[in-house]
């Protein structure tokens, strides 16, 4: 123990000694195990910890399934078939977000709340409690006691003042009064959800069909609890059986049809998370491999320094283990104060990246990067026992390979006889390898960066079929059953229209069943006139745009045949619609779309289709327009009917204007408000916003790894400054000779930097290989470049580079100004 203390306190007098390489190493290791404790907080959180909820084990998510093996939202008799016939389910809950704004209304203005409809059970699969009041019972989806509300602690805390009478007192939603049953607990995933409040899912009359796909949540159609032993698979088998039996038995809605069945854990952490964590952790694994390089090379290149007290310490009858020990003390001791300061940088790189999540609006673009409500990120005892193996790993891995090189080294070195020259070998051999492989390694990650970043400059430049330019959205949450009938709708609709054009600067407006680029509400299924006639369930699917025929012209969306939808295709007039190139392309390659007819679902007032077919005259072809994120690759046939043809109700409204959009804000709430006071009006944005928004995934990928790979260059250069510029001391005297003997400047700046530059070199050779190898995992991410593009792989090189050409030149700078004499009496 009394050598263990004697190690330590002569390692930190060397420390001192060296203040500013102490620093230096401090600095780097505090920023490697510092990223690599933040984002590891965030996969432990989301990929290793076990879900909070009893028997999560045993809770699955429910679709219905397509033919062609997609998932898909569920219909009502379907679900009921599917739980009423079902022997492997201990619960089970049918969930939809189908409804998901509900307005609060009062004072202050009337608020769109997001809303999710569950029945009973929901909350007894998740083993959930309320912490005031109770969840739902049965009974609670009753028509007539279905009035009753759980909120989540956040509303109740913000909108409510934590006011614990409010459980038994109603609330006006939807201007109808609800009973508030419970409140939800604090900090609990349900207290992370997007979702404010809960309602009891009611299945009405005009739900009970088989044809309103109309059940669907983040999490499924419906939520089910396994009964205990039973497997996934075999309740796969089962539900499968069901599905049979009900495509048999109702060939024209469920033919080939059947149900999927997921576990939860897999369905609340997405693919697309999943692998931009993995992405971002082997990130900041580079730069701490980079971080560790670095700080290898200085412990070379301080235990070179000492290798005269090393050979005299093994000359005097020191073990070589015992030589050894008190380097890897040294390493060990200043890896651990890095790994404690690299605590505190994780601590504020887990705040900032927390607060930047928060505030990320909710949109389709980030769904598949949302962070789950189950996850609960912090950095607690695992992400600290994270931080100190990875502090006490890395001081062994860069304080014992110098270690033994040097004892090795000092073995062949006699006292007194000046030479140096083994010595000097190791770290050449030794501090050139590590250079080469920190190159590499930043070339990986500045080429993953530069990729992401290319892809996210292709998503600014990518034509997204519409005209952005002065264009402001807002959406109008309306409950379904708000208006008697459709002619009390259109005039709602009309008044709005209406009220908003007479505002200065209003251009034209238009309403629409979903906003551009945060994807498409509604799919339907069509069929060719002229083809053989098949059922309902075996035809395909296109993306169903309810707008008012204003949209084209608001949008600036282009005609490419035919004609738009018109303001004289009415109510009473024959049916038509307009569709996109890549529906004419996928369904009419052999022929001329327009003037062609879809048998679709016959036009009917509210949300509910009966499944009559009605037949739709095509009309016109337009340019795609984008209707989904750009993480989304599918193509996507569309099909646009007018709303006054077809009264499903609508989002919102799109307005273009000819001064700036964001100063008609105001104006355009106090238009619709003049119409209705009560309606909310949210997510008032410019078309420019929402495009941004349909990037964010990507941006904050690109931003991060932007961020690394900056590091990686830092560091980089100061590992190639660090190694020539004690080059450079170890060969004053030769450098000397060479001055003295006539070598210009040039040749010393030559002589000193091509060195570095022929290591940067094999650096980059080696770091292109393994880029093109490894970008393979980028393929998901990446928009109009491929993996192996040519052109971010030469800038890529021509970046290290420039930085090795920095770290290089400096201490060559250095070198020229050697004072020949001297350098000649140096030792």
């Amino acid at each position: 123990m009394s050598a263990f203390i004697q190690d330590v306190r002569y390692a930190a007098r060397t420390f001192r000694t060296n203040a500013g390489v102490t620093a230096v190493v401090l600095l780097t290791l505090a920023l490697g195990i510092g990223v690599n404790a933040a984002i590891f907080s965030f996969v432990d959180a989301i990929l290793l910890k076990p879900l909070p909820y009893p028997n999560a084990d045993r809770i699955v998510g429910i679709w219905e399934r397509r033919p062609s093996g997609q998932p898909n939202s569920m219909t009502t008799l379907n679900y009921l078939d599917y739980a009423k016939q079902s022997t492997v389910f201990e619960r089970i809950a049918a969930t939809t977000a189908c409804c998901a704004y509900t307005m609060l209304g009062g004072d202050p203005a009337p608020t769109a709340m997001i809303a999710l409809l569950v029945s009973p059970s929901y909350f007894d699969i998740l083993g959930a409690t309320a912490a005031h009041g109770r969840t739902f019972m049965p009974g609670d989806d009753h028509p007539g006691r279905d009035h009753v509300v759980v909120l989540s602690h956040r509303l109740w805390a913000s909108r409510f003042g934590s006011d614990a009478s409010l459980v038994g007192r109603t609330i006006q939603l939807d201007a109808e009064p609800h009973t508030v049953i419970g409140v939800m607990p604090e900090n609990s995933p349900f207290d992370r959800m997007y979702v404010e409040l809960w309602l009891p899912l009611t299945f009405g009359p005009d739900r009970m069909n088989r044809t309103s796909h109309w059940l669907l949540s983040l999490t499924g159609g419906a939520l089910g609890l396994l009964k205990p032993g039973v497997t996934i698979d075999r309740a796969r088998a089962e539900m499968e059986a069901i599905g049979a039996r009900l495509s048999a038995a109702y060939p024209n809605t469920n033919k080939g049809w059947s149900a999927v069945l997921q576990p939860y854990a897999t369905i609340v952490v997405g693919k697309d998370l999943q692998q931009s964590l993995y992405l971002l952790l082997a990130a900041v694994g580079m730069v701490l491999l980079i971080g560790c390089v670095n700080v290898a090379n200085m412990m070379l290149a301080r235990g070179l320094a000492r290798e005269r007290e090393v050979t005299v310490r093994l000359a005097l009858g020191a073990g070589r283990g015992r030589v050894i020990r008190q380097f890897l003390t040294e390493s060990l001791l200043i890896s651990i104060s890095g790994g404690m300061l690299g605590i505190a940088v994780g601590y504020a790189i887990v705040a900032l990246l927390k607060s930047t999540l928060a505030a990320l609006p909710v949109s389709m673009a980030i769904l598949p990067i949302l962070i789950p409500a189950e996850a609960s990120i912090a950095v607690d005892w695992r992400v600290l026992s994270f931080a100190t193996v990875l502090s006490i790993v890395s001081g062994v891995a860069f304080g014992l390979a110098p270690a033994v090189a040097i004892t090795r080294a000092s073995q062949t070195v006699s006292i007194g006889s000046g030479r140096r020259t083994s010595a000097t070998a190791v770290h050449r051999g030794a501090g050139g390898a590590l250079i080469v492989a920190e190159i590499a390694l930043a070339f990986m990650l500045v080429a993953n960066a530069g990729l992401l970043i290319r892809s996210v400059v292709n998503m600014r430049q990518a034509d997204i079929g519409f005209d952005a330019v002065n264009v402001l959205t807002a959406e109008l949450p309306v409950r379904e059953r708000r208006f008697a009938d459709v002619g009390q709708l259109r005039a709602f609709m009309q008044q709005i229209v209406v009220n908003v054009r007479a505002l200065p600067g209003v251009i034209d407006v238009a309403f629409t069943d979903g906003m551009p680029l945060q994807g498409v509400p509604t799919v339907m299924f069509f069929q060719i006139a002229t083809r053989p006639v098949v059922e309902r369930a075996q035809r395909p699917l296109a993306d169903y745009r309810l707008v008012s025929p204003s949209y084209f012209r608001v949008l600036g969306l282009r005609l490419r045949r035919g004609r738009v939808l018109s303001d004289l295709d009415r109510p009473h007039t024959p049916l038509v619609a307009v569709i996109n190139e890549t529906m004419a392309r996928q369904h009419f390659a052999n022929g001329d779309a327009v003037g062609q007819h879809l048998l679709m679902n016959r036009p009917e007032f509210g949300p509910v289709y009966s499944g009559e077919t009605a037949a739709f005259e095509i009309v016109g072809i337009i340019a795609d327009e984008r209707l989904t994120p750009f993480d989304d690759k599918r193509d996507h046939p569309a099909i646009y009917v007018s709303n006054q043809q077809d009264g499903r109700g609508f989002a919102g409204v799109v307005v273009r204007t000819s001064v700036a959009p964001s100063s008609m804000q105001r104006g355009l709430g106090t238009a619709i408000a003049a119409v209705d006071k009560n309606q909310a009006v949210t997510e008032v944005k410019t078309l420019d916003q929402l495009k941004s928004d349909a990037m964010l995934p990507d941006r904050l990928r690109s931003a991060l790894m932007g961020i690394f790979a900056t590091i990686a260059l830092v560091l980089s250069a100061v590992g190639i400054y660090g190694v020539i510029a004690f080059s450079v001391v170890r060969r004053t005297q030769e450098i000397g000779i060479r001055a003295a003997l006539g070598a210009s400047p040039m040749n010393l700046v030559r002589l000193v930097a091509g060195g570095g530059m022929r290591l940067a070199a094999i650096g980059v050779g080696l770091g292109c290989v393994a880029a093109i190898g490894a970008n393979r995992v980028l393929s998901a991410f990446l928009f109009g470049v491929g993996t192996t593009d040519g052109l971010t792989l030469v800038a890529t090189a021509g970046v290290l580079a420039a930085v090795a050409a920095l770290g290089s030149y400096i201490p060559a700078r250095h070198a020229t100004r050697i004072d020949p004499l001297a350098a000649l009496r140096a030792e």
